[in-house]
């Protein structure tokens, strides 16, 4: 159950102690300060902010590795297939 020191702020939080659920986030001020028995369970918008939430330079970046990832898939893929093709010769 949550402590009853919970501090409510239009801030962002970067402590568990600002969340209704306690919470914990890497980078939290408090991260290391903790016992295993203090941290809260987090809920399923915190899950989707820390996930799916980011700025357009990280969009950017998530996209660029999502291209890289592809583009390496694709040549390996080729790859597979010339040295099929040339075992069928040989």
């Amino acid at each position: 159950e949550p402590a009853q020191d919970t501090v409510k702020t239009d801030e962002p939080t970067n402590s568990r102690k600002l969340r209704p659920t306690h919470s914990t986030h890497f980078g939290d001020a408090d991260f290391d300060e903790e016992e295993k028995t203090d941290i809260g369970d987090a809920t399923w918008a915190e899950v989707g902010r820390a996930c799916c939430v980011h700025s357009s330079m990280e969009w950017g970046k998530i996209f660029i590795g999502v291209c890289a990832a592809f583009f390496f898939l694709y040549f390996f893929l080729f790859a597979l297939e010339l040295l099929g093709s040339s075992a069928k010769v040989v």
